[in-house]
């Protein structure tokens, strides 16, 4: 990889990850009103599932927020390496490769949680039908 490519690699990345962001804290905002609705019923097995659900969405925005860091962090890395320090280019290219990791992270925790909610509305659907 040349010079530009080492920095502007992981920024390109960016932009990608801010609509994960986006839309993940929109569903994020979502469940937080569908939280408020049941959370007036009492404990029950949708709210259980909703703090399940909340847990996931969370540690997928962590995730999300920190490949951000870490690929800003990269990039930095990777002018700096690509002009004075060239011995340690492999640094900006470790670090890409963990913030890409972390969006794989989060997209496996968003999956965990389209499962959980596709159970829950199965399960609804189900006791609507019984009833």
């Amino acid at each position: 990889m040349d010079d530009t490519g080492i920095w502007a690699a992981p920024l390109l990345l960016i932009p990608a990850v801010g609509l994960l962001v986006l839309s993940t804290s929109a569903r994020f905002g979502q469940l937080h009103e569908e939280f408020l609705r049941h959370h007036g019923e009492g404990p029950s097995h949708a709210v259980k599932h909703l703090c399940q659900r909340a847990h996931l969405i969370h540690i997928a925005l962590v995730s999300f927020y920190v490949s951000v860091a870490v690929l800003a962090l990269s990039s930095l890395l990777g002018t700096l390496a690509g002009r004075w320090f060239e011995s340690m280019l492999w640094i900006p290219h470790a670090m890409t490769f963990l913030g890409v990791g972390m969006i794989l992270f989060a997209a496996i925790q968003l999956i965990r949680e389209s499962k959980l909610l596709m159970t829950v509305t199965l399960d609804n659907a189900e006791s609507k039908s019984i009833a």
